[in-house]
């Protein structure tokens, strides 16, 4: 154990209650002793499956079971010989964009060159390597990888760039091109950086072993990979043995490091393990391990899905980008399960196709997603190229898993990766417009009307905490089905504590900050935590046919004497469109006060005393925002900050800022409409 790891587990002992000392000490040096036998098999190479050693593990002859894999159904994509070419043209006359985008992708994979988390198109060269983050340059080195200190923003270095190069989603690109197109370079690039992949990532030796998550992810990908390529001549029998070999090393390891510790809500982390899991049940039926790892997976599935899931629909970790992944690991496994005969509890399935219709609402006009809370570009498969916030590609599955036209209508472009798992719906009916809803699970709020779409967030944490900003009652706003007001997102996890932190805190978003201090302490040094201290709750809801009304508060801001509750009404007008926000704040005494109106980066301002005009190129018609104030002197002002829309990945963009020293208690309000 490092010195670095050491002072991390003092650091958690001084913040653990002293009651849960014996058991936590327990469970370390439990731990110490596993890691110690661990540590010995890998020197000795024996952590690694050998042929004999794959031999045994099977349930019937090796040559059948290598003729096998990549056989078993996976939607449409184990589609063969002329079944999978007519479903190839019927894709390019269906989908010809997506198809395009396809091609072009594996294009790029073929030749290296990769856009991951915000890279842009980077060439990574003849020979890649797996362990290094290319953006930064620093590579971690070959050995036991629980040894290794994996995150340290001292370097600048992110592991996130290599455990995504390694998820495989380039490996899926090339099997969908080669199934497209029958041009065997694809499936021959394909099996050329697997299988470079597994000799370069012995088992437990690089980076790429950090967690069960990434473990599971990648081989799930590998099987759709493999999937799609099966009728290449480049997948040979020789590499489905030797995949077969790599899949029983993978399902080995996520059931013994299965993310669920004693004492602490369960993640995605622990569903991207269960999925793992139920995938290889599923696809690698002839390894005796895989009937085991099946009941795990899925029936530890469905009671996650009862848990990290609310009855709304709504994923409880307190993120729009992470509710995306986790309706995508549910809906693909309980959909892989229920296409191979393989039932899934009701009440679980209800909850996966929930998720879908949490995603619907949340949707803005112009197809994007609100980003409320961490975003990194998590998915399990990402069939369809897109942009990381478009989340639509989750309808385009739902769709087809639970045969749903509205989704499918919903969709737009990404209903394509619907395609890949079954026949898609028929035309839709004529759709209703979404309704606007209250999601507890979460605390969001949408208001909708005729191309105005508000997203408001007044959640506190249900389960993990770590991706929580301080953006009690910020708010996004679409006028005339453009984005104007928005989330600036994430734009880094581990690599700069000081990038984290600035996207972390309340100046990032859209609400209103008291003395300089945060909504919620953020504490140095803990990137994946904040102290949840603000206690917010939404005070009333109503939607009726002429108004939408929110009215939310907290005491974030309590901490300081004489300062009590914010709280914020937002109504939106039905007939005309307009949005009008009032923010209070109790107490007592003089002090500051400083609002934030974080703009899309395609909007321009103009301020002209307590107006600020708004443009955007693509708009037909500006949008304006009054601010009223009694008594108080000083106007909005413009400023400027920082957007993510994804990943490592951030452009410039205005923010609209108020501040004012005055008494409390304190009162503003300011209305939102598009100019006639």
């Amino acid at each position: 154990m490092t010195a670095r790891k050491i002072a991390a587990l003092l650091r958690q002992v001084r913040l653990r209650p002293w009651r849960e000392v014996p058991w936590r000490t327990r469970r370390v040096l439990t731990r110490l002793v596993g890691n110690w036998v661990e540590r010995n098999r890998v020197n000795r190479n024996a952590a690694a499956v050998t042929p004999k050693q794959l031999e045994r593990s099977l349930n019937r002859p090796l040559g059948e079971a290598v003729e096998r894999a990549g056989r078993i159904p996976l939607g449409r994509m184990h589609a063969s010989g002329p079944a999978r070419r007519d479903l190839a043209r019927q894709f390019q006359r269906v989908h010809p964009w997506v198809y395009e985008a396809i091609l072009a992708e594996a294009e790029n994979a073929c030749a290296h060159r990769f856009d991951l988390l915000g890279s842009g198109l980077t060439d990574l060269g003849p020979t890649i390597d797996w362990s290094r983050d290319f953006k930064s340059g620093f590579r971690w080195p070959r050995q036991y990888v629980k040894d290794m200190v994996l995150v340290d923003p001292s370097r600048g270095a992110d592991v996130k760039v290599p455990w995504d190069l390694s998820r495989g989603y380039q490996l899926v690109r090339l099997g969908q091109a080669y199934w497209l197109t029958d041009e065997e370079r694809f499936a021959r690039e394909l099996m050329a950086q697997w299988s470079s992949w597994v000799d370069e990532n012995p088992v437990l030796q690089t980076c790429n072993w950090g967690n069960a998550m990434e473990a599971a992810i990648r081989v799930a990908n590998w099987c759709v990979a493999f999937t799609l390529s099966r009728d290449a001549a480049a997948q040979t029998p020789r590499l489905r043995e030797r995949f077969l070999g790599a899949a029983l090393e993978h399902g080995r390891f996520i059931a013994a490091n299965l993310e669920r510790f004693e004492g602490y809500p369960t993640s995605n982390h622990y569903l991207s393990d269960l999925v793992g899991l139920v995938y290889l049940g599923v696809l690698t039926p002839d390894l005796t391990e895989s009937r085991e790892w099946l009941e795990i997976g899925r029936r530890g599935l469905e009671g996650e899905a009862l848990v990290q899931v609310g009855a709304d629909g709504f994923d409880y970790e307190g993120s729009t980008n992470y509710h995306r992944l986790v309706g995508e690991l549910l809906l693909s496994a309980f959909t892989l399960a229920r296409q191979n005969g393989f039932d899934v509890a009701e009440p679980a399935w209800k909850r996966a196709v929930a998720m879908a219709e949490a995603t619907l609402a949340c949707t803005r006009p112009d197809g994007r997603a609100p980003l409320i809370g961490d975003v990194d570009n998590g998915r399990l498969h990402w069939l369809t190229p897109e942009p990381p916030d478009d989340h639509r590609s989750l309808l385009g599955l739902a769709a087809v898993s639970a045969g749903r036209a509205d989704f499918h209508k919903a969709a737009g472009r990404a209903r394509a990766e619907g395609f890949w798992w079954g026949e898609e719906p028929a035309s839709a009916p004529p759709a209703t417009a979404p309704r606007s809803r209250h999601f507890e699970t979460a605390g969001l709020v949408v208001l909708r009307s005729h191309g105005t779409h508000v997203v408001v967030h007044c959640g506190a944490p249900r389960g993990p905490r770590g991706h929580f900003h301080n953006d009690s009652l910020s708010f996004e706003a679409c006028l005339l089905d453009l984005a104007w007001i928005v989330d600036p997102g994430t734009y880094a996890y581990t690599s700069s504590e000081a990038d984290r932190n600035h996207f972390r805190r309340t100046a990032a978003h859209n609400t209103v900050q008291v003395d300089g201090i945060e909504i919620n302490a953020i504490v140095p040094g803990q990137l994946f935590d904040l102290p949840f201290q603000c206690n917010p709750r939404v005070v009333e809801w109503t939607s009726t046919p002429e108004r939408d009304c929110f009215i939310g508060e907290h005491e974030g801001f309590s901490r300081l004497a004489g300062v009590g509750r914010h709280r914020r009404t937002i109504t939106l007008g039905h007939v005309t469109g307009d949005i009008e926000v009032i923010d209070e704040i109790a107490g007592e005494g003089e002090h500051d006060i400083e609002t934030f109106l974080h703009l899309d980066p395609g909007v321009r301002g103009v301020v002209s005393r307590n107006r600020v005009s708004l443009t955007r190129p693509d708009s037909p018609r500006e949008v304006e925002i009054v601010f009223f104030v009694e008594g108080e002197t000083g106007g909005p002002g413009l400023a400027e900050d920082w957007v993510a829309r994804g990943y490592g990945k951030r452009e410039k963009a205005t923010v609209i800022r108020t501040t004012a020293r005055t008494q409390l208690p304190w009162r503003r309000r300011m209305t939102i409409g598009a100019r006639p």
